[in-house]
């Protein structure tokens, strides 16, 4: 419902869609991970992409996908052992690889893998069987600096990602973003 509230259009990032499109209709390691300084519009992009899930402008394979966020710290929080954090999010990623139809959605995945790291848990081991299923996708969202420090130096991890690099906006994209905007705030 967030998604289809969204008041602006995705204009000028018709290429990362296509990307992004692409990374999760290959057969296994369907993932991405949206790379992004910060305001670069990784979040916006999620919604875009999951309003166009919402109205049918994707591609058939993505066609009634639901995509659920999740946030790292809020899991992290949720359990007060190594165990209990591990276990709920096992639960987690088995509920959707159980309902076939989930593209899960983690915020700030790198502090995510990081946080898990401190508590004992190697990310690429848990999150191993659900990478490489075909029955989940997951769209990791990064800020550049974390995702060099914390993940891109990790090959377990990286192996079942596909990486899309948001730049900031040219003058040109930039002025197209501002007059759509314009429409909806007058």
């Amino acid at each position: 419902s967030e998604a289809l509230a969204l008041p602006f259009h995705l204009v000028g990032r018709e290429r990362e869609i296509k990307l992004l499109e692409t990374a999760l209709l290959k057969q296994s390691g369907a993932n991405a991970i949206i790379v992004g300084d910060p305001g670069t519009g990784k979040e916006l992009l999620l919604l875009g992409f999951t309003r166009m899930i919402v109205k049918g402008q994707i591609f058939p394979g993505l066609e009634y996908k639901r995509v659920i966020k999740i946030s790292g710290p809020s899991v992290i929080a949720s359990g007060k052992t190594k165990g209990e954090i591990e276990a709920l999010l096992i639960k987690a990623l088995n509920e959707a690889v159980r309902a076939g139809d989930v593209i899960l959605a983690i915020e700030d995945f790198p502090e995510f893998v990081l946080s898990l790291s401190k508590l004992g848990v190697i990310a690429s081991q848990l999150f191993d069987p659900y990478l490489s299923s075909p029955s989940i996708n997951i769209i990791a969202l990064a800020n550049t600096t974390s995702f060099r420090r914390t993940v891109e130096g990790d090959p377990a991890l990286m192996k079942f990602f596909e990486k899309i690099q948001l730049e900031e906006p040219d003058k040109k994209r930039l002025l197209n973003i501002l007059v759509d905007m314009v429409r909806v705030l007058e």
